[in-house]
């Protein structure tokens, strides 16, 4: 299936050098890979632009099942940027991947988790897939050491770990893997997050607040700036900041909009933890990190209003209950769970 998306950034203020720049940034996918076949490497194009410049762009992706991501470098002509995946084992389900930006401004973004799944043997190939399986694919890991290999893809690749100041991924919030003086060493380069921002083919609108960083996201005809490519870089600036937050029983919906880490406890003390994505046209998108459907995707629909958050799955399921705490972290009860609501951001201190 063909589709296309569009991530649009814009007002980032720098807290750190008290310097308030406007940053316009639009990432575009096309297409958004939701198919792929066994034993075929994966071909990843996005348009990328960004008026403070672009440093850095990576393709993240891993197995469905596992936790940890690798990421190849993003080759960009101009805006145009492409990168190779590995080709998937056979009895792989399918693949988690995203697209991670660092700019001249020493911002890190990322787009929401995307999936495909594995199409059944004998299927045809899509266009997609349709690349040369010559050559070694040069895979990085943010792992303090690189394991023998990356779990679910068979090709010949070449994997290395990438130098804690480059470990983008961590400062994005990603699940890399790496330790706390990992962490700690990508933080110091300078680096901050713009954390996630929730994206659908017919534009965001959002506003989330980030280490320093206060990112507002328009609809998906706001322009961007004139973006390059060039290798990771250093910089040396230190960030401190608090992350604001409003009463969740007197915001608005569309202060919910990103990405969250969802952990359901019932009554007898079952734990089920989600990752969420609520966009702002109150469609949502859910993966199953643990529990008895660990491993599975969907969709949902979701609102907020006057405390009341609404959560409603595809399959009909009604998670809904009143809600308490604050736009970073809340709960929202009903008689059958309790679920704690935490949003994905990345604090650099």
């Amino acid at each position: 299936m063909q589709k296309r998306i569009l991530l649009t950034l814009g007002c980032v203020s720098l807290a750190a050098s008290s310097l308030l720049a406007d940053v316009s940034a639009n990432i575009e996918l096309d297409p958004i890979i939701e198919e792929i076949v066994a034993g075929k490497r994966i071909m990843i194009n996005a348009n990328v632009e960004d008026n403070a410049g672009v440093d850095v762009v990576r393709t993240y992706f891993k197995s469905s099942d596992v936790a940890n991501y690798s990421f190849v470098p993003m080759s960009c002509e101009k805006t145009e940027c492409s990168a190779t995946l590995p080709a998937v084992s056979t009895g792989t389900k399918g693949i988690d991947y995203l697209i991670l930006v660092k700019n001249s401004a020493n911002v890190v973004y990322k787009t929401q988790t995307f999936s495909a799944v594995t199409l059944e043997n004998g299927s045809k190939t899509p266009a997609y897939q349709d690349v040369s399986g010559d050559g070694v694919i040069q895979v990085k890991t943010e792992l303090a050491k690189a394991p023998e290999m990356v779990q679910g893809f068979t090709d010949n690749i070449a994997l290395d770990t990438v130098e804690s100041a480059a470990r983008y991924g961590i400062v994005a919030g990603l699940n890399t893997g790496s330790s706390t003086s990992a962490a700690a060493a990508a933080s110091s380069s300078g680096t901050t997050s713009a954390g996630t921002v929730a994206a659908t083919s017919a534009g965001i609108s959002t506003t989330a607040a980030v280490a320093g960083v206060a990112v507002v996201a328009g609809g998906a005809a706001a322009a961007g700036g004139g973006g390059s490519s060039s290798s990771d870089s250093d910089a040396h600036d230190d960030t401190t900041d608090t992350q604001q937050e409003v009463n969740i029983t007197d915001a608005q919906y569309t202060s919910l909009v990103g990405t969250w880490t969802t952990n359901y406890t019932n009554s007898t003390g079952d734990l089920w933890v989600y990752e969420h994505v609520l966009s702002s046209d109150k469609t949502c998108s859910y993966t199953s990190l643990q529990g008895s459907d660990a491993g599975t995707h969907g969709t949902c629909t979701w609102d907020l209003d006057n405390g009341y958050f609404t959560l409603i799955y595809s399959s009909g399921t009604d998670y809904s209950g009143t809600a308490s705490g604050s736009t970073n972290e809340f709960t929202a009860d009903n008689a059958y769970f309790t679920g704690v609501w935490t949003r994905q951001l990345d604090t650099i201190r």
